[in-house]
């Protein structure tokens, strides 16, 4: 599961949890980006502080299939999944992603490629707009909070969108404008 994890909330963990037990994957990796493409010019969490927050909130979630890879964060210049796809090709890859950036797949750098080397599963929620994917994609439909990571950096109030330990973590090193 890729994402710029801006931060990662229960949405990202509840939708990686779907997609594992209904393909009874052995292991679902969270891989924040380095330096997302689509958004070179966002100002966002420094890569340290997204990795970090990844880590937490999987030791909170508990599902034990769950880990993280810096592998985007340690590659230099933007990051591209088709790079990250290609570095772990010798595994039965399923990439897991919301309908949204599912629908913008044909943008992505080599999208043809991503196609070739893993499964994409997206995964809609109750309140998702329609959106026309690719027929090579495999849409899963799941029961998830329904918050974005925008929405969670705009908010006085997150705690109910993340995991105790990020929520912790995003306020020791005020990351964004949460005030309780």
């Amino acid at each position: 599961m890729g994402g710029t994890f801006d931060p990662i909330h229960l949405g990202h963990l509840q939708c990686a949890d779907v997609v594992q037990k209904k393909f009874n994957l052995e292991k679902v990796l969270f891989i924040p980006a380095g330096i997302p493409n689509f958004k070179q010019d966002k100002k966002l969490a420094s890569s340290k502080n997204r990795l970090e927050m990844c880590k937490l909130a999987i030791a909170d979630f508990g599902n034990p299939t769950f880990d993280v890879s810096d592998t985007e964060i340690n590659r230099k210049g933007v990051t591209y999944t088709v790079d990250t796809l290609k570095e772990f090709s010798e595994y039965d890859i399923y990439f897991i992603t919301g309908t949204d950036s599912a629908a913008t797949l044909e943008q992505w750098h080599n999208y043809e490629e991503i196609l070739k080397l893993c499964t994409v599963v997206a995964v809609t929620r109750k309140g998702d707009v329609k959106h026309k994917l690719n027929p090579k994609i495999l849409l899963i439909k799941a029961d998830v909070i329904e918050v974005s990571s925008t929405q969670i950096r705009s908010l006085s109030n997150i705690k109910n969108y993340v995991t105790p330990s990020v929520y912790e973590y995003i306020k020791e090193h005020e990351l964004y404008s949460i005030i309780t």
